[in-house]
């Protein structure tokens, strides 16, 4: 297995895990003796613990699948662990009816905590770290100190085993299921007991709390059950909703964004379900028993692991496609640009279109068309307030449209006879958008003056191709342009060349530079991505695993990651420090030609052949594929 770096926008991992498609198996994780109760994320992602009928608990480095180490102290089953909020310490709850703090570091015993009658069945840590709650088949619940082992308060007043325990994110409250078939509400600190919720038919196996105050519930009578908020209103109090399985459901989480729950059922199903409607997501299905556990990914990635009664833990990626947009069937999406906020993007077709649409990502709406344009559209950009967006086209000219109404506002036109020079390859806005230079394949370069909409300066290319690609540098003092094989650079004031850069052995098709104005990056039909330092046009590494031509590139918002479109029908995100794909996106039926990251990095979209658009969650979940980066050096 490869280790490779997993980077979010704020966040960065090095992971290792072998090849698996999006919303797949990662690894399984094989070595307890018995069923798989408990399985748990530390607080950093970096280890998970689980607890078996074997009497242990076991840790696991989550980049390998490795086992770390072995817990043994139990003399019976364990149905329950909990890391500490820092990490350091796990809690485990037994049938030898105790419960041990344990020290994960060198997985030593810290403390045996005993006054439970009966089986602990389920432990949670209180999030100040400092105290834990424990459920027992003796009907009740305690509040431990983990400093001193003692005993704080005990909860009274289920009439059956206690089986499922879990603490309000703000340390306020406590949830109890049990197989009284209730749950019940109460006050940490007083002891209190606030409200009892009526509803589940038999015994419930697990309870989860979301962000929001939420509650869900699992249980024998094969339901997942929605409760109102948690609040200090007492009484009785129904479900909200409910969503019923085939058979019993054992095990319940909350992701970090408290919009999608995940369960384990007795047909060794696992199922991700919208945490506001209960309706289904996704079915993942691979264990061979009943799945006792299930927990997402702490920070936010979208991971999660299952513990089984085939004595197994699973590792779990959810990322996938989250929809297809469907264009012209005959066209080719040629440009696709989110806008500042996220909330829309913009979408240019070429072959047979002439117009461009922008979409709304968060509603179930038409899209906007902007219809002016005479020929196919290019390229299409929203201007960096998000108020205005640019399209580039095959008939001459750049429109300038109101991105809220879809108004035209102004048109900068290329002039010349003949139609087929006239064309406009690209076009790209200075970091304010007080300027636009356009490339046609006359072989000329124009800088605009977009409040006025007058030409400033004519550039002519004079090497005999036509321009295919161009941007402003970071600081908008030089155009950097791409024709044929060669990237040139221009002063944006004088119109005097600066600098030729050459290394790629085919047309380069494409340049971006990363938001953090360090590097840049252009692709080519040599099937390669080459970065470049910006400060002295060296190329830093060339980036290998495209078998076909690459067509468009685009930065994360982090600079950290790119994401490159091509020919081949894949989209790749690739780390830029170690050169290597971590994950790939397809359909395997339609060429990409444009890709675009969302401004918070967690989605991208790439257009297509056949007027497609793609929207896909970033998973950051590697995918192994013998990749390469050559003449790699640092990025400094």
């Amino acid at each position: 297995m490869k280790i490779k770096k997993i980077l979010s926008v704020f966040l960065f991992f090095h992971v290792s895990l072998s090849a698996f498609s999006q919303g797949e198996l990662v690894y399984t994780m094989q070595g307890h003796l018995g069923a798989v109760y408990s399985a748990a994320f530390s607080p950093d992602g970096r280890m998970i613990a689980s607890g078996s009928a074997d009497g242990t608990v076991k840790l696991w480095d989550f980049f390998s699948g490795r086992e770390i180490r072995t817990l043994r102290d139990h003399t019976d089953e364990v149905f329950s662990v909990a890391f500490s909020p820092d990490g350091s310490q796990i809690i485990s709850g037994s049938k030898d009816n105790t419960i041990k703090l344990w020290n994960v570091s060198n997985g030593s015993v810290i403390r045996t905590f005993t006054g439970h009658t009966d089986y602990v069945r389920s432990v949670a840590f209180v999030p100040n770290g400092t105290q834990f709650i424990s459920g027992s088949e003796d009907r009740t619940i305690k509040l431990w100190d983990v400093s001193t082992g003692r005993e704080i308060r005990t909860f009274t007043g289920h009439a059956d085993y206690v089986r499922a325990v879990a603490v309000e994110p703000q340390g306020r409250f406590v949830i109890s299921g049990s197989d009284d078939r209730t749950l019940k509400l109460w006050n940490l600190i007083s002891g209190d007991l606030i409200a009892t919720y009526i509803g589940h038919t038999v015994w419930i196996y697990s309870v989860a709390i979301n962000k929001d105050g939420r509650i869900f519930s699992a249980s024998h009578d094969r339901t997942i059950k929605r409760w109102a908020a948690v609040s200090e209103r007492r009484g009785s109090i129904n479900a909200s909703s409910t969503s019923t399985q085939p058979g019993p459901v054992y095990s319940v989480a909350i992701n970090q964004g408290g919009d999608q729950i995940i369960f384990g059922a007795h047909d060794g199903s696992i199922k991700i379900l919208n945490s506001n409607n209960l309706n289904e997501i996704k079915t993942y299905i691979s264990h061979r028993e009943p799945v006792y556990s299930v927990a997402f990914y702490p920070n936010g990635l979208r991971f999660f692991i299952s513990g089984s009664g085939d004595g197994t833990v699973k590792l779990w990626d959810t990322g996938r496609e989250v929809k297809t947009y469907i264009g012209n069937s005959s066209g080719r999406t040629s440009s696709v640009a989110f806008s500042p906020d996220g909330k829309t993007f913009i979408a240019g077709e070429n072959l047979t279109g002439t117009f461009a649409r922008i979409f709304d990502t968060q509603e179930e709406s038409q899209p906007r068309l902007l219809s002016g344009h005479t020929d196919g559209i290019m390229e299409a950009v929203f201007s960096p307030d998000g108020s205005s967006v640019f399209t580039g086209s095959v008939d001459g000219s750049v429109k300038q449209w109101n991105a809220k109404t879809g108004a035209l506002i102004k048109t900068f036109a290329h002039r010349d006879y003949r139609a087929f020079y006239r064309s406009v390859q690209s076009f790209a806005l200075n970091a304010d958008a007080s300027q636009m230079v356009s490339a046609c394949l006359d072989g000329t370069l124009k800088i605009w003056d977009v409040n006025s909409g007058n030409e400033i300066r004519t550039i002519q290319v004079n090497d005999g191709n036509w321009v295919c690609a161009i941007k402003y540098s970071p600081n908008g003092r030089e155009i950097y342009t791409v024709s044929d094989t060669v990237l040139k650079i221009w002063n944006a004031s004088t119109g005097r060349e600066v600098k030729t850069i050459r290394g790629h052995t085919d047309v380069i098709t494409s340049i971006v530079f990363s938001p953090d104005g360090r590097l840049f990056a252009t692709g080519s039909e040599d099937r390669t991505i080459k970065i470049w330092n910006v400060s002295n046009g060296r190329e830093v590494r060339t980036l290998t695993g495209h078998t076909r031509p690459v067509e468009d590139l685009a930065f994360s918002p982090c600079s950290k990651m790119i994401l490159s479109g091509s020919r081949d029908m894949t989209m790749k995100l690739w780390d830029v420090s170690a050169g290597e794909i971590i994950r790939e996106f397809t359909d395997y039926s339609h060429v990409i030609y444009s890709v675009a990251f969302s401004p918070d990095g967690s989605q991208a979209l790439c257009g297509m052949e056949g007027g497609r658009i793609k929207l896909w969650d970033i998973a950051y979940g590697p995918k192994g594929s013998g990749a390469s980066a050559d003449n790699a050096e640092p990025v400094k």
